[in-house]
């Protein structure tokens, strides 16, 4: 009997939930317990871990793949396309959460909040700051795909002229303007917010580096909510150094986790998060929604959410 493997553990109602939605199939929850026929029988992934790789070291059912997370860096993209195995990730179902931390970070660093509660732990009213807001702000979004979207929508909202940066250049909801990388280049000097959510491909790898930060002016702040491969960090703390920038926020790093002597954690106006900007209590129940509605078009032969292009990477 064909089977559908998932990753993580079922509950009872979600595993009645797939039986329903796929009668023909064996449901096998928790599967990386799953013993070599169960596996050699599965032609559903729901999730990845490591151990599955073996399934393309031979002849195997496998046809789809489903990822939990948005990016698929971290898979056997070449074996997997080579296997002529379709994969969907997962992007999306974290874009709220990932916009609204990049936004907490503009916020902390206009409205000087991480200061303050610094003087609020020494008990000190302290007025002495420089104020500022978001208003009339330029942001520079490499990366205009669900995450991009959901930044440069609540960017609008707080009253910010926002530029997508993307391969194509083409007009999008959300965004004053959107260009091309090449043409975007000279757009940074004047912006006030620099963010990426790009993915790691071949051609992100390092793209932030010492070059491109020159390009920014002394104001922008600059923001990666993408991955952390994508900005080479010794670049990034000396360009915060020498005042090549005005800050940083950056919720991924290279290495991950950033090693306690890295000198990036003391680089000033940077803000260092562990990777947890798509951590929220609602991304679980996204994340089912969208592997029920991919199971069911699966079963039915529709095309399936969430395609990765194996040539993009993403």
């Amino acid at each position: 009997m064909k089977n559908i493997i998932t990753s993580m553990k079922l509950t009872a109602e979600q595993k009645q939930q797939l039986e329903q939605l796929a009668p023909d199939y064996q449901i096998i929850s928790d599967g990386i317990q799953a013993s070599s026929e169960q596996l050699a029988n599965a032609e559903v992934l729901l999730g990845w871990n490591p151990a599955f790789a073996t399934l393309l070291d031979h002849d195997n059912q496998l046809k789809w793949v489903q990822t939990f997370s948005a990016g698929v860096d971290s898979l056997p993209l070449e074996q997997l396309a080579q296997a002529n195995v379709t994969l969907t990730n997962a992007r999306g179902t974290n874009a709220e959460n990932i916009a609204q931390q990049t936004l907490g970070y503009m916020l902390v660093y206009e409205r000087k909040l991480y200061s303050i509660l610094l003087e609020q732990q020494k008990h000190r009213w302290n007025r002495d700051h420089h104020f500022s807001e978001l208003t009339g702000k330029t942001a520079v979004l490499f990366g205009t795909g669900q995450i991009g979207s959901h930044i440069a929508r609540l960017a609008k909202a707080f009253g910010m002229h926002v530029v997508g940066i993307n391969r194509h250049g083409e007009a999008l909801e959300n965004f004053d303007e959107v260009t091309t990388f090449e043409a975007g280049i000279s757009l940074l000097k004047d912006a006030d917010y620099v963010i990426t959510s790009l993915p790691l491909t071949p051609a992100t790898k390092d793209y932030f580096n010492a070059d491109l930060f020159a390009k920014m002016g002394s104001q922008t702040f600059f923001i990666n909510v993408g991955r952390g491969a994508s900005v080479v960090t010794a670049d990034l703390d000396s360009a915060l150094r020498n005042g090549q920038l005005a800050g940083a926020a950056v919720d991924v790093t290279n290495p991950e986790p950033l090693p306690a002597d890295n000198p990036l954690w003391d680089a000033p106006n940077i803000i260092i998060t562990p990777h947890d900007a798509g951590f929220s209590d609602q991304i679980n129940q996204r994340v089912w929604q969208l592997i029920i509605k991919n199971v069911k078009a699966y079963v039915q032969g529709e095309t399936l959410n969430n395609l990765v292009d194996y040539q993009q990477g993403y």
